[in-house]
C-alpha cells in the first residue's frame, strides 16, 4: 500500500535498522557519522548558502527524519515538517597553517564522536571554517542512515544550483524528486523467500567467517579505542595501467579491487575460499521511476569468492566480474535475512571487512556532470561497524583508504596491509597470465628480510667427529673430575669412560657394529648411561625403551627398528619375556667391572662418521603405531657445539637429567654436560629434585613447564639452579615471572623443537611479563613460517613453521613415503639438496623475527610434555571389538591441567546400562596393553552418535562436556575415618577434579599423575605443616596409608579413629520416615490436594541447549536416590520404591513470537497450572 502521507512513520530497511542498532550499542564512537567536507577557494554568500541548504532540507523530507521508537521497541522513522538547520560559522584566520592544520583535524574528530541523538532531527549540522580570506571549508556532518554516495552527488549539485540562484537573483528550477518512501514500497513488496536458495547457493556450505589474521592479542584489545585510517596512494601510471588491465580483461578497478583483497585474505587467514563484504550500490535492480531517488539505497552483502591456486590471474579477474553481475538482481537482499540462512552458528558475523569503491571522486564527479561547477572541492569520511573497511577511490590516482578499528588492529599491521595490497597491484599488472599460487604478496625486501636476513645463522662446528669422540675428549681433559652423579654415588668421566669401552667390547662381541640397532630397556641408573655411551663406541644405534612401555608397543618398536640385540638390566628382562632378539645383561658381573679395568678395555676404533645414525627415538604416530625419527651423529655434534656456546661452563656445572631417554630432551641432560665437563645429576624424574643428595649442586634444570609449576609451587627449586630451560609446552608469561621472582634462577630460556630436529630449533631468553615466544632459530638452524602452498607469510600472519638446517634428523625409519610427505625440498635452501621439516605446528613472526607459537594445525597434542597424536589413540580404540565410532580431544579447562577425553559410539547393548565406569575401565585396561599411561584418556564420554558439521566431518565443537562421573564408586567406598584422612580425602578430590574419594581408593587409578601428586604434597604442606616425601604417593597411593604416614612424620596431627561404616542391607520394603507418614497421612485425609507441592519458577536469560539442560536434570536424577522415589501402600502400610532408573524430559513451549505481554500472561498462567497441579 503507497503512503500518502509524508508525516506518517515509515519503517527501516535492514540496513538503517542496523545502523540504529550499532549507533545506540556504540555511543559516541563516530560509527556511521559521515563528514562531507568542501574545500571552498572564494568568497562564501552564508546568506544565499544557508538558503540553499533550508530548500534542499524543505525539498527531501526523509532528511528531515528522525528515529521514533514503538511500544514494542521497533524503530521507524519520522518525517518532520520543518526543522532548523543552521550553519555554525569560525574564523580561524588569525592561526598559523600548521595550528590551523591541527585544529582542523582535532575538530573533525570531536565532530565525528560526537553523533547524534536519533530520535532529535535534523540529524545534520553544518560548520563554516574560514581559513583565510576567500579559503572556506564547509563540514557538512550527517548520520549515515539519510544517505549514500549516489544521493550526495544529487544533493550537491542541486545545492550548488540553489546557491547561484540565489546569489544572482535567479528563480530556482529543479526537477520534480523522486520520493524515497517510494523506494521503501518498492523493498517492502520484494518476494524474500525466493532470494533465500539463490543466497544459499552463494554460501554453500560456509561453517565460519573468514578470520582477518592481523588481530591484536586478546591482552591487548582493552588498550586501544577509536577508529583510524591510512591511505593508500597509487601513482598515476599504476593507475592507468590497472583501468587497461580491468579493460582488457571486460572487468573494473572494483573487480581488482575485489580479487586483491580475496588474494590478501586468503593468505592471511590460510583459507582458498573467503568471504568478506561489498557495498553495492542497490540501485541496479530497482526500477527506473526511483533509481534516482535521495536517500539510503546502498546494501553491504558478502561476497564469496574461491582462490583456485592454479587458476591464471586474468581468467579469475573475469570470474570475479561474472559472480558480481550475477549477485546484482539481489543487491537489495536484507544482510540480517543472509545470515539467518547461512550455517553460521547464530551471532556470528558472516564477515568482518568490507570492501567499496567508489569510480571517481566527489568532486571529479560533481565536475563531469555539471560544467558551470564552483572551485569546491568535497571529499568524504566516516566509518562504520565493520572492523576493516577498505575504501578504493578511483581518477587519475587510486586511492585506498583502509579505515580500521583500534581495539582490533594495530596500525603497523594495518600498513603493511596496505604494502602487501600494492605488492599485489603491482604483480597483477605485471602478471596478469601467472597462476594465482605464484602471485607473492609480499614485497621484495619483505621477502628477502624473512627468508635470508633472519635465517643466516651460520656457525663453525667439526665434521669429522662424533658423539661418543666429544665424550672421550672430555674424559682425557678431566678424567678425575665427577662426571655423573645417581642415587648418592659419583663416577669420574674416566671410570664412565673405562665402563663404556667394557660394554662397547662385549657389544661388539655380540655383533654390533656401525648402524646396528641396539635395543636399550633399562632403569634410570648409571649402567644405562654406560651403556648409551657404549653402544655408541661401536658404531652402532641406540632404540630407546621405557620399562614403563606396554609390552605390546616395546616388541612393536624392537620389531620395527630390527634391532639386533637388547641391553637389559636383570630387573627388566621379565619385560620381553619370550622375544627371540639376544639380550645383554648389563648386571652380569663380567658386563660392567669397577674401577680396575684392564688397559685392554679400551675399545678398537669403529668406522663411523656423523653422517652414521646415533639414535631411532620412536614418538606417536597417527597411523596407530610410534613412528621412529632417526637421528645421525652429526646433527647432535651440531646441537652440543650450540650448547657449549650458549652456556658458561658454571651454567652446565651440574645438569639435571630427569628426563626418559625415549624423548629427546635427554639428549641435552645427558650429553650436553658430558662434552664439556659438567655433571649429570640422575634422577627418576624432574619432580625427586628435592630428595636428590646432590639436590643442592644442581646447576642447571631442563624440563617442562608443568612440572615447573609443581616444584615452584612445593618450594623444591634448590638455591644453586642459575639456569632453567622449559620445552615441550606453552610457556606463560606468568610462570616466567614466578621464576625469576621465587627462585635464584638468573637465566629462563623457552626452547622449542621437534625430535625431527634434534631436540631444539628455536630458543628465547625470557624476561619476567614479556609476552611469549619460543624466540629465534640456533646457529645451522632455518625456520620459515610458510603457508599451504608452501610460500612465506607476512610478519604477524599465522602459518606453519618448517624447519631447516644441520639439525634435521635422516627421517623416519623405514617409512620413506612418510619422510617425503614431512621432509621436503628446501626451495629457499642455502645449499644444494638441503630440506625443511613441517612440524605442524602453527605460529607467527613478530616484528622483531622472534616466533610465537599458536597451537597445532592437525590433531597433535603435548600433555606433561610428551607429544601425542591423537589419531593414534583413536586408531587402537577402533581395534576394540565392539568401537564403531571415537574421537579423542585435549581438553584445557581454566585452572585444570589438560586431560585427554575420548568419546565412543560402542555398539553393545548394555543390561540396565551398565555403570559408565564398568565401559570406562574395559576400554583403558585395553588400551594400557598398547599405549603408554600418559596416551589414556581419564575420560570417557558414551554417545549415541558423534556430532557432524554439515560437511560431514566430526564437529569437535560440538561434542558435549564430560559430565561421567569420577572417584569413588558406591559399592567399594569407604569413608574417611579421622579428620587427617578426611582432609586428605578433600585434597584428592580437588586436585583429582572428582566427587568423592574414599581411603582405599589408588591415586593413580582416579587419574592421578607425578604432576597431581606434587600438588597434593603442596597441600599438604599448607594445611598440614608436613613435609610429606613424595615418593610416599607412588610407594602407598591411598588416603589411608597415606594419613598413617603423616601421623608418623608429626604425631600431633593423629586422632581418634572411627570405625569404618559399611553398607547396611535395606529392608525390604522401605518403610517412610516419621515426617514423610505425616505426609502421606495428609495426602490421604485431603487428595489431590496441592498444598504441599513444592513448585519453583527460574528466569533464565542468554541461549538455551535443551540437550545438555536434560542431561544435567538426568544426572541429578540418577545421583540421588530420593529424586527416584515413589510412594506405594502395601498391606494398608505406605512404602518407598526406588527406582534403578527415571528418565527424565524436559517439556518446551515456544513463545518467541509471542508479543511481550501476551508472553508474560502465558507464562504466568503456566506457573500458576503447575503449582495446582497434583
Amino acid at each position: 500500500m503507497r503512503r500518502t502521507s509524508q508525516t506518517r512513520p515509515f519503517p527501516l530497511s535492514a540496513l538503517q535498522k542496523g545502523m540504529v542498532f550499532h549507533t545506540i550499542k556504540q555511543p559516541a564512537s563516530g560509527l556511521y557519522v559521515q563528514q562531507l567536507i568542501g574545500n571552498i577557494h572564494e568568497e562564501i554568500d552564508v546568506s544565499a548558502l544557508s538558503w540553499a541548504l533550508r530548500c534542499i532540507l524543505q525539498r527531501y523530507p526523509n532528511l528531515r527524519v528522525h528515529i521514533h521508537f514503538g511500544p514494542d521497541g521497533e524503530p521507524v522513522q519520522v518525517i518532520k515538517p520543518a526543522v532548523r538547520c543552521s550553519i555554525k560559522q569560525r574564523n580561524w584566520r588569525r592561526f598559523s597553517d600548521a595550528s590551523q592544520t591541527s585544529k582542523f583535524d582535532q575538530f573533525l574528530k570531536e565532530d565525528c564522536l560526537q553523533g547524534f541523538d536519533l530520535e532529535q532531527s535534523p540529524l545534520m549540522r553544518f560548520t563554516l571554517i574560514q581559513f583565510a580570506p576567500a579559503h572556506y571549508k564547509l563540514v557538512w556532518t550527517s548520520h549515515h542512515l539519510l544517505l549514500d554516495g549516489r544521493s550526495r552527488v544529487i544533493i550537491l549539485k542541486e545545492l550548488s544550483a540553489a546557491y547561484q540562484a540565489k546569489r544572482n537573483g535567479q528563480d530556482l528550477e529543479l526537477p520534480a524528486p523522486f520520493p524515497y518512501w517510494s523506494f521503501m514500497d518498492w523493498l517492502e513488496t520484494q518476494p524474500i523467500d525466493s532470494q533465500e536458495q539463490v543466497w544459499r547457493h552463494f554460501l554453500g556450505t560456509m561453517e565460519a567467517s573468514t578470520p582477518l589474521g592481523i588481530d591484536l592479542p586478546e591482552t591487548r584489545k582493552d588498550i586501544h579505542q577509536g577508529i583510524e585510517t591510512h591511505t593508500l596512494s597509487c601513482s598515476q601510471k599504476l593507475t592507468a595501467q590497472l583501468m587497461d588491465l580491468a579493460s582488457r580483461n571486460g572487468c573494473t578497478l572494483n573487480t581488482i579491487l575485489i580479487a586483491v583483497w580475496a588474494l590478501i585474505l586468503s593468505r592471511y587467514s590460510g583459507q582458498s575460499d573467503v568471504v568478506f563484504g561489498v557495498t553495492r550500490t542497490g540501485r541496479s535492480c530497482l526500477p527506473d521511476g526511483i533509481r534516482d531517488t535521495v536517500g539510503l539505497c546502498i546494501n553491504t552483502l558478502p561476497m564469496r569468492v574461491a582462490v583456485p591456486p592454479h587458476q591464471p590471474a586474468s581468467d579469475w579477474l573475469k570470474n570475479i566480474r561474472a559472480q558480481w553481475l550475477a549477485q546484482r538482481p539481489f543487491e537489495q537482499t536484507p544482510l540480517p535475512h543472509i545470515q539467518q540462512w547461512s550455517d553460521l552458528p547464530q551471532g556470528e558475523p558472516l564477515f568482518e571487512s568490507v570492501v567499496v569503491y567508489e569510480h571517481g571522486s566527489l568532486n571529479a564527479t560533481l565536475c563531469s556532470q555539471q560544467s558551470d561547477w564552483p572551485e569546491w572541492e568535497f571529499h568524504v569520511r566516516g566509518a562504520t561497524n565493520f572492523p576493516l573497511l577498505i575504501s578504493g577511490l578511483g581518477g587519475t590516482h587510486l586511492r585506498i583508504d583502509f579505515t580500521y578499528h583500534r581495539h582490533r588492529f594495530a596500525p603497523e599491521s594495518i600498513e603493511r596491509l596496505a604494502g602487501h595490497f600494492h605488492a599485489v597491484l603491482e604483480t597483477l599488472m605485471a602478471h596478469p597470465q601467472q597462476t594465482l599460487e605464484n602471485l607473492s604478496i609480499l614485497s621484495p625486501d619483505e621477502h628477502h628480510q624473512l627468508v635470508r636476513d633472519w635465517n643466516t645463522t651460520h656457525a663453525d662446528y667439526p665434521k669429522d667427529i662424533c658423539i661418543h669422540e666429544l665424550f672421550e675428549t672430555q674424559a682425557l681433559r678431566t678424567p678425575d673430575a665427577v662426571a655423573l652423579e645417581c642415587n648418592g654415588h659419583s663416577l669420574t668421566y674416566a671410570e664412565i669412560n673405562r665402563q663404556a669401552n667394557h660394554v662397547a667390547r662385549l657389544l661388539r662381541q655380540s655383533g654390533a657394529g656401525p648402524e646396528t640397532r641396539v635395543g636399550v630397556l633399562m632403569e634410570r641408573s648409571s649402567e644405562l648411561v654406560v651403556s648409551l655411551l657404549g653402544i655408541l663406541k661401536t658404531g652402532g644405534t641406540y632404540i630407546p625403551l621405557d620399562p614403563g612401555y606396554p609390552e605390546e608397543r616395546i616388541r612393536y618398536m624392537l620389531e620395527d627398528s630390527q634391532a639386533a640385540m637388547i641391553v637389559i638390566h636383570t630387573a627388566t628382562q621379565m619385560l620381553i619375556s619370550g622375544i627371540s632378539i639376544p639380550l645383554v645383561d648389563i648386571d652380569n658381573p663380567g658386563a660392567c667391572p669397577g674401577t680396575k679395568v684392564d688397559p685392554l678395555s679400551l675399545p678398537s676404533q669403529a668406522n663411523v662418521g656423523i653422517k652414521n645414525l646415533a639414535y631411532i627415538l620412536y614418538t606417536s604416530g597417527s597411523t596407530g603405531r610410534p613412528k621412529g625419527v632417526a637421528i645421525e651423529h652429526g646433527s647432535v655434534v651440531n646441537f652440543l657445539y650450540w650448547f657449549a656456546r650458549h652456556f658458561s661452563p658454571t651454567e652446565y656445572e651440574a645438569v639435571l637429567a630427569s628426563t626418559s631417554i625415549c624423548f629427546d630432551l635427554s639428549v641435552f641432560e645427558l650429553f650436553g654436560p658430558l662434552s664439556w665437563g659438567g655433571t649429570v645429576v640422575l634422577a627418576k624424574n624432574s619432580l625427586h629434585l628435592p630428595v636428590l643428595p646432590s639436590a643442592d649442586r644442581v646447576t642447571l634444570v631442563n624440563t617442562v613447564p608443568s612440572a615447573m609449576l609443581a616444584l615452584l609451587q612445593a618450594d623444591a627449586i634448590p638455591s644453586s639452579v642459575q639456569v632453567i630451560n622449559l620445552a615441550g609446552e606453552p610457556l606463560t608469561p606468568a610462570l616466567v615471572t614466578s621464576l625469576y621472582q621465587q627462585t635464584h634462577a638468573k637465566k629462563v630460556y623457552d626452547l622449542y623443537g621437534p625430535s625431527e630436529a634434534t631436540t631444539y630449533s628455536t630458543g628465547a631468553l625470557r624476561q619476567p611479563h614479556d609476552p611469549g615466544t619460543i624466540g629465534r632459530p640456533l646457529p645451522n638452524t632455518q625456520a620459515y613460517v610458510l603457508d599451504s602452498g608452501q610460500r612465506p607469510v607476512p610478519l604477524q600472519i599465522a602459518g606453519e613453521l618448517y624447519i631447516g638446517g644441520e639439525g634435521l634428523a635422516r627421517g623416519y625409519w623405514q617409512q620413506p613415503g612418510l619422510t617425503a610427505e614431512k621432509f621436503i625440498p628446501d626451495p629457499f635452501g642455502p645449499y644444494p639438496g638441503a630440506r625443511l621439516y613441517r612440524t605442524g605446528d602453527l605460529v607467527r613472526q613478530r616484528l622483531n623475527g622472534e616466533f610465537e607459537f599458536l597451537g597445532r594445525i592437525d590433531h597433535q597434542v603435548k600433555v606433561r610434555g610428551h607429544r601425542i597424536e591423537l589419531g593414534e589413540i583413536q586408531q587402537v580404540l577402533s581395534r576394540h571389538d565392539h568401537v564403531q565410532e571415537s574421537v579423542v580431544i585435549l581438553r584445557t579447562d581454566v585452572n585444570t591441567d589438560p586431560e585427554l577425553v575420548a568419546y565412543v559410539v560402542d555398539s553393545l547393548e548394555y543390561p540396565n546400562k551398565t555403570k559408565l565406569s564398568i565401559r570406562q575401565k574395559t576400554l583403558q585396561e585395553f588400551l594400557r596393553k598398547q599405549l603408554p599411561s600418559f596416551m589414556i584418556p581419564g575420560i570417557f564420554v558414551f554417545l549415541d552418535a558423534l556430532p557432524l558439521t554439515p560437511n560431514g566431518k566430526i564437529d569437535r565443537k560440538a561434542l558435549p562436556p564430560p559430565t561421567v562421573f569420577k572417584g569413588s564408586k558406591a559399592h567399594h567406598y569407604l569413608a574417611p575415618r579421622t579428620p587427617t584422612e578426611a582432609l586428605l580425602s578433600e585434597i584428592w578430590a580437588q586436585v583429582l577434579r572428582v566427587q568423592q574419594v574414599g581411603i582405599t581408593d589408588n591415586f593413580f587409578t582416579l587419574g592421578g599423575h607425578s604432576l597431581l601428586a606434587m600438588q597434593v604434597v603442596v597441600r599438604v604442606r599448607t594445611l598440614l605443616n608436613v613435609e610429606l616425601p613424595l615418593q610416599t604417593l607412588f610407594d602407598t597411593p591411598t588416603v589411608q596409608a597415606v594419613a598413617e604416614v603423616i601421623t608418623q612424620l608429626n604425631p600431633e596431627v593423629a586422632d581418634e579413629t572411627v570405625p569404618i561404616l559399611g553398607s547396611l542391607t535395606r529392608p525390604i520394603p522401605i518403610p517412610l520416615s516419621f515426617a514423610q507418614e505425616r505426609l502421606w497421612f495428609l495426602d490421604r485425609w485431603e487428595p489431590n490436594s496441592p498444598l504441599y507441592n513444592m513448585a519453583v519458577a527460574y528466569r533464565l536469560r542468554g541461549s538455551i541447549h535443551i540437550t545438555i539442560w536434560e542431561q544435567a536434570l538426568q544426572s541429578l536424577v540418577n545421583r540421588h536416590e530420593t529424586l527416584r522415589t515413589t510412594f506405594v501402600e502395601q498391606d494398608g502400610v505406605p512404602t518407598q520404591v526406588i527406582h534403578r532408573e527415571f528418565a527424565i524430559t524436559l517439556n518446551t513451549i515456544d513463545l518467541s513470537q509471542e508479543d511481550p505481554q501476551g508472553r508474560d500472561q502465558h507464562i504466568s498462567d503456566l506457573a500458576l497450572a503447575e503449582s495446582h497441579r497434583s
